[in-house]
Protein backbone atom coordinates (compact mmCIF):
# COMPACT_ATOMS: atom_id res chain seq x y z
CA UNK A 1 0.00 0.00 0.00
CA UNK A 2 1.26 3.69 -0.90
CA UNK A 3 0.88 6.70 0.73
CA UNK A 4 -0.70 9.27 -0.68
CA UNK A 5 -0.39 13.28 -0.30
CA UNK A 6 -2.95 15.26 1.48
CA UNK A 7 -3.48 18.62 2.80
CA UNK A 8 -5.32 18.92 6.28
CA UNK A 9 -7.71 21.93 6.63
CA UNK A 10 -7.92 24.17 9.99
CA UNK A 11 -12.05 23.40 9.88
CA UNK A 12 -11.90 20.10 10.75
CA UNK A 13 -12.24 18.41 7.45
CA UNK A 14 -8.82 16.99 5.07
CA UNK A 15 -8.63 17.88 1.23
CA UNK A 16 -7.56 15.28 -0.59
CA UNK A 17 -5.35 15.57 -3.57
CA UNK A 18 -7.98 14.19 -6.08
CA UNK A 19 -6.60 10.38 -7.47
CA UNK A 20 -7.45 10.37 -11.61
CA UNK A 21 -6.54 6.57 -12.02
CA UNK A 22 -7.94 4.59 -9.42
CA UNK A 23 -11.50 4.59 -7.84
CA UNK A 24 -11.59 7.23 -4.67
CA UNK A 25 -13.12 6.33 -1.43
CA UNK A 26 -13.62 8.63 1.40
CA UNK A 27 -14.19 8.05 5.05
CA UNK A 28 -15.09 10.96 7.77
CA UNK A 29 -14.99 10.35 11.49
CA UNK A 30 -16.59 12.60 14.27
CA UNK A 31 -16.81 11.26 18.12
CA UNK A 32 -19.27 12.30 19.93
CA UNK A 33 -19.64 12.01 23.76
CA UNK A 34 -22.84 11.69 24.58
CA UNK A 35 -25.32 10.55 27.91
CA UNK A 36 -25.73 6.99 26.58
CA UNK A 37 -22.01 6.70 25.44
CA UNK A 38 -19.57 7.61 23.07
CA UNK A 39 -21.58 7.64 18.87
CA UNK A 40 -19.25 7.83 16.35
CA UNK A 41 -20.18 9.76 13.61
CA UNK A 42 -19.20 8.42 9.70
CA UNK A 43 -19.40 9.82 6.25
CA UNK A 44 -18.73 7.33 3.41
CA UNK A 45 -17.69 9.25 -0.28
CA UNK A 46 -17.78 7.43 -3.54
CA UNK A 47 -18.82 7.09 -6.73
CA UNK A 48 -21.67 5.04 -8.51
CA UNK A 49 -21.16 2.61 -10.69
CA UNK A 50 -21.63 2.39 -14.43
CA UNK A 51 -24.89 1.28 -13.48
CA UNK A 52 -26.02 4.04 -11.41
CA UNK A 53 -26.19 1.67 -8.21
CA UNK A 54 -23.40 0.75 -5.56
CA UNK A 55 -23.73 -2.05 -3.03
CA UNK A 56 -22.81 -1.32 0.88
CA UNK A 57 -22.47 -3.94 3.01
CA UNK A 58 -23.14 -3.49 6.96
CA UNK A 59 -21.23 -5.33 9.40
CA UNK A 60 -23.27 -7.96 10.92
CA UNK A 61 -21.26 -10.68 12.14
CA UNK A 62 -17.54 -10.68 12.99
CA UNK A 63 -15.29 -13.69 14.44
CA UNK A 64 -18.41 -15.79 15.78
CA UNK A 65 -19.71 -12.79 17.23
CA UNK A 66 -23.21 -11.16 15.89
CA UNK A 67 -22.39 -7.68 15.30
CA UNK A 68 -25.17 -4.13 15.74
CA UNK A 69 -23.15 -1.60 16.37
CA UNK A 70 -23.84 0.09 13.15
CA UNK A 71 -26.80 1.66 12.61
CA UNK A 72 -29.06 4.78 10.67
CA UNK A 73 -27.06 4.23 7.36
CA UNK A 74 -28.93 6.93 5.00
CA UNK A 75 -28.10 9.30 2.08
CA UNK A 76 -26.80 12.60 1.89
CA UNK A 77 -26.52 13.70 -1.57
CA UNK A 78 -29.61 15.04 -2.70
CA UNK A 79 -31.41 12.97 -5.74
CA UNK A 80 -29.66 9.55 -4.85
CA UNK A 81 -31.95 6.59 -2.88
CA UNK A 82 -31.11 4.16 -0.75
CA UNK A 83 -33.20 0.32 -1.31
CA UNK A 84 -32.86 -3.11 1.10
CA UNK A 85 -30.15 -5.44 -0.24
CA UNK A 86 -30.81 -9.53 -0.73
CA UNK A 87 -30.53 -9.34 3.39
CA UNK A 88 -30.40 -7.35 6.13
CA UNK A 89 -26.78 -6.88 5.67
CA UNK A 90 -26.92 -4.80 2.37
CA UNK A 91 -28.41 -1.78 0.88
CA UNK A 92 -28.07 -0.82 -2.56
CA UNK A 93 -27.62 3.00 -3.47
CA UNK A 94 -28.92 4.49 -6.73
CA UNK A 95 -27.86 7.90 -8.50
CA UNK A 96 -26.77 8.85 -11.89
CA UNK A 97 -23.97 6.57 -12.84
CA UNK A 98 -20.44 7.74 -11.94
CA UNK A 99 -21.89 10.29 -9.50
CA UNK A 100 -19.73 11.08 -6.61
CA UNK A 101 -22.12 10.43 -3.58
CA UNK A 102 -22.29 10.31 0.41
CA UNK A 103 -24.03 8.51 3.10
CA UNK A 104 -23.95 8.92 6.58
CA UNK A 105 -24.20 5.87 9.38
CA UNK A 106 -23.81 6.08 13.23
CA UNK A 107 -21.54 3.41 14.92
CA UNK A 108 -22.10 2.54 19.02
CA UNK A 109 -21.03 0.26 21.54
CA UNK A 110 -23.41 -2.72 21.11
CA UNK A 111 -22.69 -4.15 23.86
CA UNK A 112 -22.92 -3.84 28.24
CA UNK A 113 -21.01 -4.95 31.29
CA UNK A 114 -16.83 -4.88 31.34
CA UNK A 115 -14.76 -5.19 28.52
CA UNK A 116 -13.80 -8.93 28.80
CA UNK A 117 -13.58 -11.43 25.95
CA UNK A 118 -15.16 -11.77 23.89
CA UNK A 119 -16.12 -8.52 23.25
CA UNK A 120 -13.17 -6.68 21.60
CA UNK A 121 -14.80 -8.58 18.37
CA UNK A 122 -17.41 -5.75 18.83
CA UNK A 123 -16.32 -2.07 18.03
CA UNK A 124 -15.04 -0.77 21.68
CA UNK A 125 -16.38 2.73 21.81
CA UNK A 126 -15.55 4.49 24.88
CA UNK A 127 -15.39 8.18 26.04
CA UNK A 128 -11.62 7.47 26.56
CA UNK A 129 -10.72 5.76 23.29
CA UNK A 130 -12.02 4.36 20.45
CA UNK A 131 -11.01 0.93 18.30
CA UNK A 132 -12.99 -0.59 15.73
CA UNK A 133 -11.92 -2.61 12.25
CA UNK A 134 -12.71 -2.80 8.80
CA UNK A 135 -14.70 -5.87 9.61
CA UNK A 136 -17.00 -4.68 12.64
CA UNK A 137 -17.44 -1.00 12.60
CA UNK A 138 -17.10 0.07 8.79
CA UNK A 139 -20.09 0.52 5.79
CA UNK A 140 -18.55 -0.70 3.08
CA UNK A 141 -18.97 -0.50 -0.72
CA UNK A 142 -18.77 -3.56 -2.97
CA UNK A 143 -15.10 -3.70 -4.03
CA UNK A 144 -13.21 -6.91 -5.21
CA UNK A 145 -10.90 -7.26 -2.47
CA UNK A 146 -7.60 -7.07 -4.55
CA UNK A 147 -8.33 -4.39 -6.89
CA UNK A 148 -6.07 -1.59 -5.95
CA UNK A 149 -7.92 1.71 -4.62
CA UNK A 150 -7.43 5.18 -3.32
CA UNK A 151 -8.69 5.62 0.45
CA UNK A 152 -9.04 8.43 2.47
CA UNK A 153 -9.33 8.71 6.14
CA UNK A 154 -10.67 12.08 7.75
CA UNK A 155 -9.54 12.11 11.44
CA UNK A 156 -9.40 15.84 12.17
CA UNK A 157 -12.41 15.96 14.30
CA UNK A 158 -11.05 13.52 17.26
CA UNK A 159 -10.54 15.40 20.01
CA UNK A 160 -6.99 16.97 20.32
CA UNK A 161 -5.79 15.85 23.48
CA UNK A 162 -5.95 11.90 21.49
CA UNK A 163 -3.61 10.25 19.80
CA UNK A 164 -4.16 8.26 16.23
CA UNK A 165 -3.40 4.77 15.50
CA UNK A 166 -4.45 2.92 12.38
CA UNK A 167 -3.18 0.56 10.15
CA UNK A 168 -2.05 3.57 7.97
CA UNK A 169 -0.27 5.46 10.15
CA UNK A 170 0.06 7.16 13.82
CA UNK A 171 0.35 10.66 15.32
CA UNK A 172 0.59 11.40 19.11
CA UNK A 173 -1.54 14.07 20.63
CA UNK A 174 -0.61 17.46 19.76
CA UNK A 175 1.50 16.42 16.54
CA UNK A 176 -0.98 19.09 14.38
CA UNK A 177 -4.48 18.58 12.69
CA UNK A 178 -2.59 17.29 8.88
CA UNK A 179 -0.91 13.84 10.66
CA UNK A 180 -4.80 13.03 11.06
CA UNK A 181 -5.48 13.61 6.95
CA UNK A 182 -4.47 9.65 6.15
CA UNK A 183 -4.19 8.54 2.41
CA UNK A 184 -3.33 5.20 0.82
CA UNK A 185 -3.31 3.77 -2.27
CA UNK A 186 -3.40 -0.33 -2.24
CA UNK A 187 -5.89 -3.36 -2.79
CA UNK A 188 -9.22 -3.25 -1.06
CA UNK A 189 -8.71 -5.80 1.10
CA UNK A 190 -6.03 -3.77 3.20
CA UNK A 191 -9.12 -1.27 4.64
CA UNK A 192 -11.34 -4.25 4.99
CA UNK A 193 -9.09 -5.66 7.41
CA UNK A 194 -7.58 -2.67 8.82
CA UNK A 195 -7.21 -1.77 12.27
CA UNK A 196 -8.71 1.72 13.52
CA UNK A 197 -8.15 3.41 17.29
CA UNK A 198 -8.00 6.78 18.51
CA UNK A 199 -7.83 8.15 21.86
CA UNK A 200 -6.10 8.44 25.64
CA UNK A 201 -3.05 6.12 24.02
CA UNK A 202 0.74 6.21 24.45
CA UNK A 203 2.31 6.43 21.09
CA UNK A 204 6.00 5.34 20.79
CA UNK A 205 7.74 4.79 17.97
CA UNK A 206 10.92 2.37 17.63
CA UNK A 207 12.11 -0.19 14.94
CA UNK A 208 12.05 -3.43 14.61
CA UNK A 209 15.34 -4.85 12.45
CA UNK A 210 15.62 -1.39 11.03
CA UNK A 211 11.88 -0.55 10.18
CA UNK A 212 9.53 1.52 11.57
CA UNK A 213 6.92 0.55 14.26
CA UNK A 214 4.37 2.11 16.66
CA UNK A 215 3.46 0.23 19.85
CA UNK A 216 -0.06 2.44 21.19
CA UNK A 217 -0.75 1.32 24.50
CA UNK A 218 -2.97 2.76 27.46
CA UNK A 219 -3.49 1.56 30.70
CA UNK A 220 -0.94 1.26 33.89
CA UNK A 221 0.53 -2.57 33.62
CA UNK A 222 3.42 -4.73 35.21
CA UNK A 223 5.81 -3.77 33.07
CA UNK A 224 6.86 -0.90 31.13
CA UNK A 225 6.61 0.37 27.71
CA UNK A 226 9.73 -0.19 26.82
CA UNK A 227 10.26 -3.89 28.14
CA UNK A 228 7.33 -4.16 26.26
CA UNK A 229 8.94 -3.34 23.35
CA UNK A 230 11.94 -5.08 23.79
CA UNK A 231 9.78 -8.46 23.35
CA UNK A 232 8.28 -6.96 20.28
CA UNK A 233 11.86 -6.13 18.95
CA UNK A 234 12.67 -9.50 19.85
CA UNK A 235 9.65 -12.20 18.82
CA UNK A 236 8.89 -9.83 15.76
CA UNK A 237 12.21 -9.56 14.50
CA UNK A 238 12.75 -13.24 14.90
CA UNK A 239 9.91 -14.39 12.92
CA UNK A 240 11.59 -11.83 9.81
CA UNK A 241 14.37 -13.16 10.57
CA UNK A 242 13.14 -16.71 9.83
CA UNK A 243 11.59 -15.83 6.67
CA UNK A 244 14.63 -13.51 5.81
CA UNK A 245 12.28 -10.99 4.82
CA UNK A 246 11.98 -7.42 6.39
CA UNK A 247 9.93 -5.95 3.68
CA UNK A 248 7.80 -4.12 5.95
CA UNK A 249 7.75 0.12 5.67
CA UNK A 250 5.13 0.01 9.16
CA UNK A 251 4.05 -1.72 11.77
CA UNK A 252 1.63 -0.85 14.60
CA UNK A 253 0.70 -3.17 17.90
CA UNK A 254 -1.98 -1.64 20.20
CA UNK A 255 -2.25 -2.80 23.73
CA UNK A 256 -5.21 -2.28 25.96
CA UNK A 257 -6.38 -3.60 29.51
CA UNK A 258 -9.34 -6.16 29.80
CA UNK A 259 -11.82 -5.19 33.06
CA UNK A 260 -10.50 -7.84 34.85
CA UNK A 261 -7.00 -8.56 36.95
CA UNK A 262 -5.73 -11.75 35.46
CA UNK A 263 -6.34 -14.65 33.31
CA UNK A 264 -7.12 -13.56 29.59
CA UNK A 265 -5.72 -12.35 26.38
CA UNK A 266 -6.04 -11.46 22.65
CA UNK A 267 -3.94 -11.25 19.83
CA UNK A 268 -5.09 -10.79 16.63
CA UNK A 269 -3.37 -9.74 13.18
CA UNK A 270 -4.56 -6.53 10.83
CA UNK A 271 -3.39 -4.99 7.83
CA UNK A 272 0.23 -3.62 9.07
CA UNK A 273 -0.86 -4.22 12.89
CA UNK A 274 -1.35 -6.25 15.57
CA UNK A 275 -3.87 -5.79 18.79
CA UNK A 276 -3.16 -6.94 22.13
CA UNK A 277 -5.65 -7.03 24.85
CA UNK A 278 -4.37 -8.54 28.34
CA UNK A 279 -5.66 -8.53 31.85
CA UNK A 280 -4.25 -5.89 33.94
CA UNK A 281 -2.04 -7.90 35.87
CA UNK A 282 -0.79 -10.17 33.61
CA UNK A 283 2.55 -10.81 32.27
CA UNK A 284 2.97 -9.21 28.43
CA UNK A 285 5.10 -12.63 27.68
CA UNK A 286 1.56 -14.46 27.81
CA UNK A 287 1.37 -13.02 24.56
CA UNK A 288 4.27 -13.75 22.92
CA UNK A 289 3.65 -17.33 21.08
CA UNK A 290 0.28 -15.74 20.10
CA UNK A 291 1.96 -12.67 18.59
CA UNK A 292 4.54 -14.86 16.59
CA UNK A 293 2.06 -17.02 15.69
CA UNK A 294 -0.30 -13.94 14.01
CA UNK A 295 3.37 -12.66 12.69
CA UNK A 296 4.38 -15.86 10.89
CA UNK A 297 0.97 -15.90 9.16
CA UNK A 298 2.05 -12.74 7.17
CA UNK A 299 4.17 -15.32 4.93
CA UNK A 300 1.98 -18.65 6.22
CA UNK A 301 -0.09 -18.02 3.86
CA UNK A 302 0.00 -14.63 3.19
CA UNK A 303 3.19 -14.38 0.92
CA UNK A 304 3.20 -17.61 0.05
CA UNK A 305 0.16 -18.17 -1.65
CA UNK A 306 -1.22 -16.11 -4.82
CA UNK A 307 -3.41 -13.00 -4.15
CA UNK A 308 -6.64 -14.60 -5.40
CA UNK A 309 -5.69 -18.34 -3.91
CA UNK A 310 -8.95 -20.98 -3.08
CA UNK A 311 -6.95 -22.97 -1.07
CA UNK A 312 -9.10 -22.77 1.91
CA UNK A 313 -9.13 -26.19 4.55
CA UNK A 314 -7.53 -28.42 1.81
CA UNK A 315 -4.62 -26.46 3.84
CA UNK A 316 -5.43 -24.92 6.77
CA UNK A 317 -3.26 -28.57 8.46
CA UNK A 318 -0.13 -26.67 6.70
CA UNK A 319 -0.97 -23.01 7.49
CA UNK A 320 -1.87 -23.56 10.80
CA UNK A 321 0.13 -26.53 12.16
CA UNK A 322 3.73 -25.51 11.01
CA UNK A 323 2.76 -21.89 11.95
CA UNK A 324 1.99 -22.90 15.03
CA UNK A 325 4.89 -24.86 16.09
CA UNK A 326 6.89 -22.16 15.19
CA UNK A 327 5.26 -19.04 16.92
CA UNK A 328 6.10 -20.98 20.24
CA UNK A 329 9.48 -21.99 18.92
CA UNK A 330 10.37 -18.91 17.74
CA UNK A 331 9.76 -17.06 21.25
CA UNK A 332 11.95 -19.56 22.58
CA UNK A 333 14.85 -18.62 20.33
CA UNK A 334 14.44 -15.18 21.02
CA UNK A 335 14.85 -15.61 24.57
CA UNK A 336 11.76 -13.77 25.60
CA UNK A 337 10.47 -17.67 26.70
CA UNK A 338 12.94 -20.17 28.83
CA UNK A 339 13.32 -23.54 27.72
CA UNK A 340 11.25 -25.05 30.62
CA UNK A 341 8.01 -23.21 29.45
CA UNK A 342 9.05 -24.19 25.77
CA UNK A 343 9.48 -27.37 26.73
CA UNK A 344 5.63 -27.55 28.42
CA UNK A 345 4.03 -26.20 25.12
CA UNK A 346 5.18 -28.99 23.53
CA UNK A 347 4.31 -31.18 25.96
CA UNK A 348 1.06 -29.85 26.00
CA UNK A 349 0.45 -30.53 22.28
CA UNK A 350 1.85 -34.24 22.26
CA UNK A 351 -0.61 -35.17 24.95
CA UNK A 352 -3.35 -33.65 22.66
CA UNK A 353 -2.27 -35.23 19.46
CA UNK A 354 -2.11 -38.71 21.84
CA UNK A 355 -5.57 -38.82 22.89
CA UNK A 356 -7.12 -37.61 19.02
CA UNK A 357 -4.65 -40.63 18.06
CA UNK A 358 -5.87 -43.13 20.51
CA UNK A 359 -9.50 -42.12 19.45
CA UNK A 360 -9.34 -43.12 15.94
CA UNK A 361 -7.52 -46.75 14.76
CA UNK A 362 -7.36 -44.89 11.39
CA UNK A 363 -5.11 -42.12 12.17
CA UNK A 364 -1.07 -43.40 11.03
CA UNK A 365 1.21 -42.92 14.04
CA UNK A 366 3.82 -40.28 13.78
CA UNK A 367 6.92 -41.36 13.37
CA UNK A 368 10.18 -40.95 15.70
CA UNK A 369 11.78 -37.58 14.99
CA UNK A 370 14.27 -35.55 16.64
CA UNK A 371 13.13 -31.96 17.97
CA UNK A 372 15.76 -29.22 17.61
CA UNK A 373 15.43 -26.57 19.85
Amino acid sequence: MILLSCTGLAVTQCRFSPNKTHREITYRFRPEVTPYGLILHVTLETETEPSGQLLLTIPAQWAGEQIHAVSHLRVVTSGATLTDGADATSKILHAHPGRLVTVAFEVTKDWTGPLVHPKQFHPVLLPEYLEFTGSNGLVQPEVPESVDVVTNFDWQSIPGKWSLATSFGASAAGEGLKTRCQSVMGPWRDVSQGLYAAGDYRIDRFEINGKPAVLAVRGTWSFTDQQAIASLQEVIGGVRAFWRDNNFPYFLVTLKPYDQDKGSSDGSAFTHAFWMYLSKEDSFDNLLPQLAHEAFHEWNPGRMEPRNSTAGRETEWFHEGFTDYYGYLLVYRSGAEPRDKYVESLNRDLKRFNGLHSASSNLPRPPSARMRF
